[in-house]
């Protein structure tokens, strides 16, 4: 399949995810600098992966998304890529979070950490679940735009990262909105500990 067809194919995906009204979350790191950090115990041992790292930051994203809805309590279900070595721990984490993580999502005195999961996350391989192969196929456009908008890596094709910024813009356009994953203003520790090690390019996403 060449270039162009290609092309075609991923914004007829895009456009199906559009029209359909569906959203996203996603979060971003820069592996370098997350181990540097994690070196220096400037990260918290409950994120010491960054599978879990990057799972935790979603969960908070979305808590602080809908947390604020009428009848919000337990009306999401996380399902995750499959990835056996952390699914209990993990799941430890959802269910007992640590207290710093309240102030991602200004946690209410009298509201459960976390109200909106049901249970704990579920795990599901990805060839089974096509939900979880269109985030699978979100990720990777948003990684391959970092990667070339930061120069990390070549284009591939003429005209490569103008299209990688299209889709990443479509991308960012059905999320849960930039304000809840990487905030601009009034930033606490807590959301600094992700915004700081987003790759620019998907942290000012519009």
């Amino acid at each position: 399949m060449d270039g162009p067809d290609r092309a075609r194919i991923i914004t007829s995906i895009i456009e199906w995810f559009e029209e359909r009204r569906h959203h996203i979350v996603y979060a971003a790191l820069d592996k370098a600098s997350y181990h540097d950090k994690w070196s220096r115990q400037d990260i918290p041992d409950e994120l010491g992966t960054i599978w879990r790292f990057l799972g935790f930051h979603m969960m908070l994203a979305m808590q602080r998304r809908f947390m604020r809805e009428e009848k919000h309590k337990g009306n999401t279900v996380y399902i995750f890529d499959n990835e056996e070595r952390e699914q209990m721990r993990f799941a430890d984490l959802v269910q007992r979070p640590p207290e710093w993580s309240d102030a991602y999502y200004e946690r209410p005195r009298n509201a459960d950490p976390l109200d909106q999961v049901i249970d704990t996350p579920y795990f599901a391989d990805s060839t089974q679940v096509a939900l979880v192969q269109m985030a699978d196929t979100a990720a990777y456009l948003l990684r391959r735009y970092a990667e070339v908008e930061l120069g990390l890596d070549a284009p591939r094709y003429d005209g490569e990262l103008e299209r990688l910024r299209e889709w990443a813009t479509m991308l960012s356009a059905r999320s849960i909105g930039r304000a809840h994953i990487y905030p601009r203003a009034k930033r606490t520790d807590a959301h600094d500990l992700f915004f700081n090690l987003a790759p620019e390019p998907i942290r000012d996403l519009p």
